[in-house]
Order: structure tokens, then C-alpha cells, then sequence
């Protein structure tokens, strides 16, 4: 899978899992992150979410504005 400027797929290792998995698609369209878990992720019986409150494990496409959070600017 090939990632660019614009997008990047987004990989993490699950539990009992002994290989990295794809969990999903990040995308930067029009100032704002895009994220969607893949559908072979949201099948696997092993899949967690990446964020339960923010990412709870549905197909949908989330979106995230680009402007710092409180946290955020706290991590910068």
C-alpha cells in the first residue's frame, strides 16, 4: 500500500496478532485530517479502537479540524 502527501494508511500491531495489520486511511483534504477504518479491520474479531471515545470502531469517516487543541498545542 502506498502512502503520499495526502494520505497515509495507518498500521498497528493487535493483540495475540503477530503481524501488523492495516487499521485504516488517514487523507488531508481541504484542511481537515480524514480518517476511516478499513472494513477488513473492522471484520477482524482481534480489531480495537484507536480511540474509543473520538474512534469508535464504525464506518464512518471522521473528521478532525486542523486548528491545535488545548492538548495539542500542550504536546508541540
Amino acid at each position: 500500500m502506498i502512502s503520499n502527501a495526502s494520505q497515509a494508511f495507518v498500521w498497528l500491531w493487535l493483540p495475540r496478532c503477530p503481524e501488523p495489520v492495516v487499521a485504516g486511511k488517514m487523507s488531508f483534504i481541504e484542511d481537515k485530517y480524514h480518517f476511516v477504518y478499513g472494513r477488513s479491520y473492522l471484520e477482524n474479531e482481534h480489531s480495537i479502537s484507536l480511540s474509543p471515545i473520538e474512534l469508535p470502531l464504525v464506518q464512518f469517516r471522521f473528521s478532525i479540524d486542523t486548528a491545535p487543541t488545548p492538548t495539542a498545542k500542550a504536546v508541540v
